[in-house]
This record gives C-alpha cells, sequence and structure tokens, in this order.
C-alpha cells in the first residue's frame, strides 16, 4: 500500500528493531517454555508411576521451578510488548527473587530426602531413569541454545535467572543418569541417595 514500508527497510526505522527483538525473544521462550513443560511432565509420570528416583526427584523439582520461571518470563515479555510505556522493572525484579526462592527450597527439600535415602534406600528400575535424563539433557540443552540467542541487549536479570536455571538443568541431568547407571551397574540404590545431596549442594 501506499506509504508502507517496504519488508527490507523496516529494521531501519526507529522502534522496529527494538519491537523485532522482543518479539524473538518472547517467541524463543515460548519454544524454551514448551520444551521443559513436556520434560516436566514426562519426569513426573516416571518418577510417581515408574521409578521413584531421589536424584529424578531432584530433577523434576528443578523442571517445574523452571517451567514456573519461564512461564512468568512470557508473560512479562507479553506484557511488555502489549504496553512499551509502562516500566516492567518491579516485575522483573520478584521474578527474579521467585528464581532464587525457588532454588533454595528445592535444594533443601532434596537434601532433606537424600538424608533419608541414605539412612534407608530405595531400589529402583534404572533403564526408565536412564532414558529420561538423556531426554531431559538434550531437552536442557535445546531450551539453553534457544534463549540464548536472544539479542544481546535484552540480556537483562530476568533471562539471566533463566539462563542459570537451565543451566543448572544440563548439571543435573546426567547427574541422575550416573545415578541410573549406577544403580544397574552395582545395585546399590544408596548411590541415588548420595548424588541427591551433591544436587541439592549445586
Amino acid at each position: 500500500t501506499r506509504g508502507a514500508v517496504p519488508p527490507t527497510l523496516k529494521r531501519d526505522v526507529p522502534g522496529y528493531a527494538v519491537d523485532f527483538a522482543k518479539t524473538d525473544k518472547l517467541a524463543r521462550y515460548r519454544t524454551a517454555l514448551t520444551i521443559n513443560l513436556g520434560v516436566g511432565i514426562l519426569q513426573i509420570i516416571i518418577l510417581y508411576f515408574v521409578a521413584n528416583s531421589l536424584s529424578l526427584f531432584g530433577d523434576t523439582s528443578h523442571s517445574i521451578a523452571d517451567v514456573l520461571i519461564l512461564s512468568g518470563t512470557v508473560f512479562v515479555l507479553r506484557r511488555e510488548l502489549a504496553n512499551t510505556l509502562h516500566d516492567h522493572s518491579l516485575a522483573k525484579r520478584l521474578l527474579v527473587r521467585v528464581a532464587v526462592l525457588l532454588l533454595f527450597v528445592s535444594a533443601g527439600y532434596i537434601a532433606w530426602e537424600g538424608a533419608h535415602g541414605i539412612i534407608s534406600p530405595v531400589n529402583f528400575p534404572g533403564w526408565p531413569v536412564v532414558a529420561l535424563a538423556l531426554v531431559s539433557l538434550g531437552g536442557n540443552f535445546a531450551a539453553h541454545r534457544i534463549i540464548s540467542g536472544t539479542e544481546a541487549s535484552l540480556h537483562d536479570a530476568s533471562h539471566e535467572a533463566n539462563i542459570a536455571h537451565i543451566l543448572t538443568g544440563l548439571v543435573l541431568s546426567p547427574v541422575v543418569l550416573i545415578s541410573a547407571l549406577g544403580n544397574i551397574i552395582f545395585g546399590m540404590p544408596a548411590i541415588d541417595a548420595w548424588l541427591s545431596l551433591l544436587v541439592a549442594l549445586w
């Protein structure tokens, strides 16, 4: 139409590049949320119906926290795009504080359960946990790569909090894998409890 900005020149229009970057950031976070939600649902199913692994419980707790934080970030990003004149810094600070609080709460609970697991080890089938740990590892890696592609100028505190959460998930998945393989090879479910303490410390 007459007066329209050609698509090839839109990036040169003041404000367009910022809007495009924020829209891209929202799309990336939605994709990461979808991945983590899928992984979290699988973890809950395996944890409660197949294998009662403490390290898997720790990873599942963290996945739930990831989903909550990613959901909050998507909500704030949508508000930013809908109302560009409003100051959203308070919502972002709250999101970061919730992210940190969830990490501490989950760490405390995992440590408590791990201590009980060392005293009274609970056996569990290892191979479903191995498969799930690999799925979780792949999902966290994909989510990390996706949101890391966000425009550098939009790397605020909430973005760094999400990156930290997902990186923690990347560390937890190999721990779950080692725990399951240790139980399979050595028949020692207590390995799972000891490793869950490492998960809590991390």
